[in-house]
């Protein structure tokens, strides 16, 4: 989690980090390491009626839950009356 940064830019959610992390295995004839490493960016374009500041994101056993609340003062839908 501590890796891992959560921006909003020009309507939009960027989420991005660094991973690196090491796998080892020892086995009877042979000893194995893997390495997994590098940066990872993933962004998303919002709708105009969220509430950005109400935004909470949370990390719990290797799950990033991000929650954008919609804001009801912002709702854009409406009926148009034809005249």
């Amino acid at each position: 989690k501590d890796e891992i940064s959560i921006d909003l830019k020009n309507e939009s959610i960027i989420i991005s980090g660094e991973r690196n992390e090491t796998q080892k295995s020892n086995k009877r004839n042979y000893h194995s390491r893997e390495t997994y490493y590098g940066k990872f960016s993933k962004s998303f374009y919002l709708p105009d009626n969220i509430a950005e500041d109400k935004i909470e994101a949370t990390y719990t056993d290797g799950i990033l839950s991000v929650l954008i609340p919609k804001d009801k003062k912002k709702e854009l839908a409406r009926t148009i009356q034809i005249k």
